[in-house]
């Protein structure tokens, strides 16, 4: 059991980062003042048309899937066995008919088997809508993410976690199953609250940073390897353990403890982290009995460097070449923490329109909207 609220130390930064979303949430993700209209013709703009679609399911042992075209997701997790989903539906145009025309072209249908629950958004012109999802999920749900772009943000989810996208920032606060998580372009954030033995970790991005964070009682066989950037290990202790450069790059191979857990961290470009989750500890535990030196560690010319578990490994990698500074080669690792959103869950006064219907308790037909 792990002491303390973990819940409550992100509560500053997902109430910070909530009012920026809103700020910026009056325009799809990715869009601008100009926009194209259906003859193809470059105007300024926008105008924008929002709805709101409210859906219910109780997934049971059923996975739930959620796919979209873009716009943000963002997820808390609750002890209630429904999954209660707002979907914010927004066309863009440049007056208000065309952005109507727009809204009027997004459909959200859901669809439901022995195995899987979908909810799925789907857009006539996806260059002039968008849909962002807003919700509570059950907290030991089975989860897949199927999303093309925009940023994806969850706290307090338990159960198996896989996403699947595009482009866009993956933020996953206390997780305690498996996680994977595979896109193209950006960071991806994932910290455990508990790590199970049987679980399996699998983070990879194209372009962009990579930090997964762990309980100080994790069991892991690790794998870290990027083609450009570093590998930082902060505040947990590896025996045995490797590295080796990689031209611009560095591969990392380490076990801690019994080696249970198999994670693996790939980036093309970017910089991994690997750290000890913030404010966890075990049982009885205190900070001063998990302090450590500051220390950061550059590796030396041989293609394998070997330390002992009392080492403190700080930095792995070839120092950036125009300073030759290791530690100026990534940001201090709270500032890579693209801080988790906080979801709208109060069904707020952003929709002009708002459709609910009824839990689907087993399965569900399609619907569009």
């Amino acid at each position: 059991m792990i002491s303390g609220s973990v819940r409550d130390r992100h509560l500053p930064a997902l109430a910070g980062l909530f009012l920026i979303f809103v700020l910026s949430g009056c325009e799809p993700s990715g869009t601008s003042d100009v926009v194209t209209g259906a003859d193809g013709k470059a105007r300024v703009g926008p105008a924008v048309e929002t709805e709101t679609v409210q859906r219910a399911v109780a997934p049971g042992d059923r996975t739930l899937v959620l796919k979209g075209f873009r716009g943000s997701i963002l997820l808390e997790s609750t002890e209630s066995t429904t999954a209660d989903l707002e979907f914010i539906k927004r066309g863009l145009g440049g007056d208000k008919g065309e952005a109507r025309e727009s809204l009027n072209g997004i459909r959200v249908t859901e669809e439901g088997t022995s195995s899987e629950y979908t909810f799925s958004v789907e857009a006539a012109d996806e260059t002039r809508s968008a849909a962002d999802l807003r919700g509570r999920i059950p907290s030991g749900v089975k989860l897949r993410v199927e999303h093309a772009a925009g940023p994806v943000s969850m706290i307090g989810v338990k159960g198996p976690i896989r996403v699947e996208h595009q482009h866009g920032e993956v933020d996953i606060r206390d997780a305690a199953s498996s996680v994977t998580v595979e896109i193209r372009n950006g960071d991806v954030t994932v910290e455990f609250d508990r790590l199970p033995t049987d679980a399996t970790v699998n983070l990879s991005t194209a372009n962009g940073d990579l930090l997964m964070a762990v309980p100080p009682d994790a069991s892991l066989q690790m794998e870290a390897e990027t083609s450009a950037g570093d590998i930082f290990v902060r505040g947990l202790v590896f025996d045995p353990q490797r590295f080796a450069p990689l031209r611009a790059g560095a591969r990392y191979v380490a076990q801690r403890g019994a080696g249970d857990v198999s994670a693996t961290l790939r980036t093309e470009n970017g910089s991994i982290v690997i750290r000890d989750a913030p404010g966890v500890l075990p049982d009885g535990a205190t900070p001063a009995d998990t302090a450590a030196a500051d220390t950061t560690g550059a590796p030396s010319d041989t293609a394998q460097v070997d330390t002992s578990s009392r080492a403190q490994l700080g930095v792995f990698g070839p120092p950036p070449r125009d300073t030759g500074d290791t530690d100026a080669a990534m940001p201090p690792p709270d500032s890579l923490d693209p801080a988790t959103k906080a979801p709208d869950l109060d069904g707020d006064a952003d929709a002009d329109e708002t459709e609910q219907t009824p839990p689907d308790t087993v399965e569900a037909d399609t619907t569009d909207v």
